[in-house]
């Protein structure tokens, strides 16, 4: 098992793309830390059929020509437009930085890419060096849907998970640093709070966000599959206790709309036990801890005003998310806001006393440092 704390600072445009290596060769002489693997991924939409203008794939390759060949991928689904991504994801071999650094002002304003991503892996958190993992699980699925042969080398994302500081910037200008630290040395989870407390003092002022990747050897993915497949039978005995008496009738309210759903959910909260969380605007989260330390969640979505109210209940723990129920309305006042949300805590709160501890009693227990990220 592999346990990973990320932190995503939102850089946007306070910090300039161009600045931010620096920031993380300060961070890492500051902490003591280094860096043996250094990743990139250039990506553009290629340029219109008949068009002489360069791609930013071509422009960034005049000025460094080691970064190897263009690949290109055919879509239809946007606009007739090639997908061209220059990387070294794929071979997972280090690149030299000193190449790259000092061409950064050209890749945040000149070359013209859809998207930049540099990687900084492989360091040594805790005096212990963890080398990185490529997933390219997603790319194998998106070949097989369309029926097309895998090629490793034409792979247009492939996950990477490890130690290290990622660096991100869209043409939208959405840019973030995210720092990742494996928390798992010899069955011991450390605190990284220091490496977070490091990182922040450098990007004063900078939102950021926390969630931890979770992988799992082979072993332990076959166990969970077993586990899962051995309490399906349970599973959905309760997702039938759920249809029948959630009301879930999704449409939207073409009328006039005038309710908030926070304090009604933080006062629920408090009644039945749950923490309450704001995950981003008309996103919540309550969640509860089971007798087993899986985690029962009620997750709320108060969309636009003239959509409906919705809740889905599901229960998580290391390697499992079920889905156990969906309720969902177009209130229009807060009076009904309030009977909603009101109503499903009730149900909520029979099914924790009736058919919750069968459930839990199937999976293995789960451990304090087990959180979920919406």
């Amino acid at each position: 098992m592999r346990l990973i704390k990320n932190y995503r600072f939102r850089t946007g445009t306070k910090i300039a793309f161009s600045e931010l290596p620096q920031i993380v060769h300060q961070f890492m002489d500051e902490q003591g830390l280094t860096s043996t693997r250094f990743l990139y991924c250039f990506k553009d939409y290629g340029v219109e059929e008949g068009e002489s203008k360069k791609s930013a794939c071509e422009k960034i390759l005049k000025d460094c020509p080691s970064l190897g060949e263009i690949h290109v991928c055919k879509s239809d689904s946007r606009m007739g437009y090639d997908t061209r991504w220059l990387s070294n994801v794929d071979t997972n071999e280090s690149f030299p930085e000193e190449r790259i650094l000092p061409l950064m002002k050209k890749i945040h304003r000149h070359y013209g890419f859809a998207s930049s991503l540099l990687r900084y892996f492989d360091m040594d958190f805790f005096n212990h060096r963890i080398c990185l993992e490529l997933d390219d699980s997603r790319e194998r699925k998106r070949c097989e849907a369309k029926g097309i042969v895998f090629d490793p080398s034409m792979c247009e994302d492939i996950d990477v998970y490890g130690s290290g500081i990622s660096l991100y910037r869209d043409v939208s200008g959405y840019a973030t640093l995210t720092l990742s630290v494996d928390l798992l040395h010899n069955g011991e989870v450390l605190d990284p709070t220091s490496y977070y407390e490091a990182m922040n003092a450098l990007l004063p002022k900078i939102k950021s966000e926390e969630f931890l990747t979770l992988r799992l050897t082979d072993e332990e993915r076959v166990q969970i599959a077993k586990t899962n497949e051995q309490a399906m039978p349970m599973i959905e005995e309760c997702r039938a206790f759920f249809k029948e008496r959630f009301y879930d009738e999704k449409k939207q309210n073409f009328l006039p709309c005038n309710y908030s759903v926070a304090n009604p959910l933080k006062k629920l909260a408090k009644r039945y036990g749950y923490s309450y969380r704001f995950v981003y605007q008309g996103i919540y989260s309550l969640e509860k801890r089971t007798a087993r330390g899986a985690i029962l969640q009620i997750g709320v979505e108060a969309g636009p005003s003239r959509y409906s109210l919705g809740a889905r209940v599901s229960l998580h723990g290391v390697g499992f998310e079920h889905s156990l129920g969906v309720s969902g309305k177009a209130v229009q006042t807060q009076e009904e806001a309030d009977a909603l949300l009101e109503q499903i805590f009730k149900i909520v709160d029979e099914f924790e006393a009736t058919l919750l501890p069968s459930l839990d009693a199937l999976f293995p227990p789960t451990p304090d440092w087990f959180t979920i990220f919406v």
